[in-house]
Formats: structure tokens, C-alpha cells, sequence
């Protein structure tokens, strides 16, 4: 094996393939440490994928012959397979489409990457993908390619420009403080699928040269400066309707560490500051100034309460549910705050006039002969008057029937 190694010549090419899978591996790795965010899974195996092509693409340009060179990018064709099917699931599930993402439509895009890899291993028998193969003066190998090379050549073209062309619709679909997010995905895409065109149409600067490793490792530079400046995985947007944003309600979505990941213009409103200043930051500095709110932002289940704000003076209605992936895991929740104010309001107004309804209660020291009524500090009042100061009634007089007959006994028989 030392004495194979020897042999292989690790020139200026070859130390650069290491460096891109060794930068793609370490993108990959901080994708997986993220990967509680829709795609950051996928991502992450486009980034592991890129690291197989460069470390094969590496080995393939030191390789002295024919037969190590075949080898070696029958190796790297694992990657170079699966990094364009990687990237095209990973634009999916970035822009909030899922319901795409089954295992059927997987399965059937996987069969080319599949076919490929057996077209590679095989190739010595059929000559489909390549129909021969030749070396350069300066080492390096001129792939002459077979009918099949050209059916996965716009196999993999469909998946990068579908995948470049959601990217760019999410640009519109979502408000625009995320744009900042999707413009380095942008770019990162539009490098590695530049530079390998010009490898397919073979307008390259060295002849035979692949530089779409290479390219990746630029791509791995832009997306890993995205995620440390934009956080980019750990503040993917929330799918919101056109209501969310016109409702009345206040909305905030919180990541799992608790910073603002979303707020509707209700929102914005009642924090007192625009999206832009809000996205991003931590949730509990921000809502420091409303203890009663803050107690409910670790809960796990479902919670409803009211809570009185003194800045603005409100009650509102708090709504908090927790967020979780396809897997159950907390990713992480949505408050949401309705302004019962003026319902509080109205109940006190009718709590209060309910207090001051006067009732008559209890024993009433009454005169026997004149029916007075004596109050607390001693005093005699008709009935009348003790009735008018004591409840709401009023009195209008007249005569019953029993009494006319005592009093007018003689103007009735008349």
C-alpha cells in the first residue's frame, strides 16, 4: 500500500481537493450541530457529499495511470451523485415545502444517483458512461464521455436549477428581513453549478480539470459565513399566511433558545420596534419589563392565561403553544397575544355598579303604631323616606281598595 501511495504525485490540485473536503466535512459538521432547523439535515449530507467528491477528486488527480484515476472517480461519484439530490431536497425543505419531501418522491429522484453508481463501477464492461479515457502531459485525465454521461448530466442540471430557482422564489414568498438569509444561499449555489458548466462545455483554463470541487469549497466559505453572520439555521422563517400579518392579534415565534424568530406587525407594535431590530434577538431582555409574560416562555404544553402588562397598561389574553418537528423534538413556540382590555373593563364598570345597588337587609326596628322605621344613628324616618335612602325604589301614592272603603265608605255608596 506505501509503495501505491509513492507512486501518486500530490501537486497543487491535489492539496486544494484536500482542503475543500476538509472544509466541506467541517461546514457539514456545524450544519449537524443546527440540525433541529428544516434542511439543516440535508444540508448537512450535500456538505458530506461535496467532502467525498474532493477527497476522491484529490486521489484521482495524484493517481499516475489510467487505472488509478478510474478508480479513484468511481470513488468520488458517490458524492458527485448525491451532492446535486442533496442540494435540491435541502431548497425544498428551506422553502417551507414538505409536503414534497415523501419517501416516494425521494426514492424515485434517488434511482439516477443509484443507476449512476453502478454505470460507474461497471463502466470497463459497457463504456456507457465513459468511452475511454485519457491522460494529459501534464497528468491529468480527459474523460471521453458515453451516451448515459449526457442523460446525467441533465439529470443533475434539472435538480440544480429547480433547486436555484425555489430559492429564488422563497426570496418573495418570505418578508424581507429574511431576504438577507436566502441571497448568500443564492450565491453559494450560483458558484459550484458556473464552474462545472464551463467543465461540461470544457471552457476550463487547464484542460480536464474539474474545478466544481473547488467551487464548493467557495460555496463553503459564503454558506458558513451566512450561518455565524445571519444564523442562518437557527432563525428559518415560520410559514405564515397573509392573515397572520393583518390580524389584530400579536403573534411571536420563538426559536428553541429562545430568541425572536418571527413577529407580525401586531407584534412589532406592541414591542415598539420593526422586524429587523426584532429577528434574532433574545426573547427575555426584550420582554424584561413584563415579568407576568416572561414565567410562561419555557413551558412545554399547551398554555392559556391572562396577563396584565404595565407598559403599554393592558390585559391581554396569552396564548403559548410549543413548536415541534415531524420527530416530536421542541424546536420551539408561538405566543400569541389578544387584547381583552375593554372586556376587562366592562366587567369591572358592571362589577362595580353591581356593588353599589343598595339592598335592604336584616331586622328593621319599625314603630308598631306609625310604622316608622329608626336608622343606625337613631333617628325616625316614614317609610318612605327609609325606602328612598336605603335602595333604588321611588314611590308614586294612592289608595288600595280596603282603605277607600274605611275612608270613603260614604262617597262610594253614592
Amino acid at each position: 500500500m506505501n509503495n501505491i501511495l509513492a507512486a501518486y504525485q500530490f501537486g497543487m490540485f491535489s492539496w486544494m481537493y484536500f482542503v475543500g473536503s476538509l472544509l466541506a466535512a467541517t461546514v457539514a459538521l456545524i450544519l449537524w450541530q443546527r440540525r433541529v432547523a428544516y434542511g439543516a439535515i440535508l444540508l448537512s449530507l450535500m456538505e458530506v457529499a461535496v467532502a467525498v467528491w474532493s477527497l476522491g477528486a484529490a486521489f484521482e488527480a495524484a493517481a499516475p495511470t489510467v487505472a488509478g484515476k478510474l478508480f479513484w472517480s468511481q470513488v468520488h461519484y458517490l458524492g458527485t451523485t448525491l451532492a446535486p439530490l442533496f442540494y435540491f431536497l435541502f431548497t425544498v425543505a428551506y422553502a417551507q415545502q414538505q409536503r414534497w419531501l415523501i419517501r416516494r418522491n425521494i426514492a424515485l429522484l434517488a434511482v439516477v444517483p443509484i443507476l449512476t453508481n453502478l454505470m460507474a463501477w461497471t463502466n470497463p464492461w459497457h463504456g456507457w458512461l465513459w468511452s475511454n479515457i485519457t491522460l494529459t502531459t501534464s497528468g491529468l485525465a480527459i474523460y471521453h464521455r458515453g451516451w448515459y454521461w449526457w442523460f446525467f448530466v441533465a439529470y443533475t442540471y434539472t435538480l440544480l436549477f429547480s433547486g436555484l430557482v425555489t430559492l429564488y422564489i422563497t426570496i418573495w414568498r418570505f418578508p424581507v428581513h429574511y431576504q438577507s438569509q436566502i441571497i448568500p444561499l443564492l450565491i453559494g449555489s450560483a458558484l459550484p453549478i458556473t464552474t462545472n458548466l464551463m467543465y461540461v462545455l470544457r471552457l476550463n483554463l487547464i484542460y480536464g480539470l474539474d474545478l466544481t470541487p473547488l467551487a464548493f469549497l467557495l460555496s463553503g466559505l459564503v454558506l458558513t459565513w451566512a450561518i455565524l453572520r445571519f444564523r442562518l439555521f437557527d432563525l428559518i422563517p415560520i410559514a405564515r399566511s397573509r392573515l397572520v400579518d393583518t390580524m389584530l392579534d400579536a403573534v411571536l415565534v420563538l426559536d428553541i433558545r429562545q430568541r425572536i424568530a418571527d413577529a407580525n406587525p401586531a407584534a412589532q407594535a406592541l414591542l415598539g420596534q420593526p422586524a429587523k431590530q426584532l429577528i434574532g434577538q433574545p426573547a427575555l431582555p426584550m420582554l424584561s419589563h413584563w415579568p407576568n409574560m416572561v414565567q410562561y416562555l419555557t413551558t412545554e404544553v399547551d398554555l392559556r392565561t391572562k396577563i396584565q402588562l404595565t407598559a403599554p397598561a393592558r390585559v391581554f389574553d396569552l396564548r403559548v403553544s410549543p413548536l415541534r418537528n415531524r420527530r416530536g423534538r421542541l424546536t420551539g413556540r408561538l405566543l400569541m397575544l389578544h387584547d381583552i382590555t375593554e372586556r376587562e373593563q366592562l366587567i369591572v364598570n358592571l362589577q362595580t355598579a353591581l356593588a353599589q345597588v343598595k339592598t335592604l337587609r336584616g331586622l328593621l326596628p319599625i314603630c308598631a303604631n306609625c310604622k316608622k322605621i329608626r336608622d343606625d344613628g337613631g333617628y325616625w324616618h316614614t317609610v318612605e323616606e327609609y325606602l328612598r335612602d336605603h335602595s333604588e325604589a321611588d314611590f308614586s301614592h294612592g289608595i288600595c281598595p280596603d282603605c277607600m272603603q274605611a275612608l270613603y265608605a260614604d262617597f262610594i255608596k253614592k
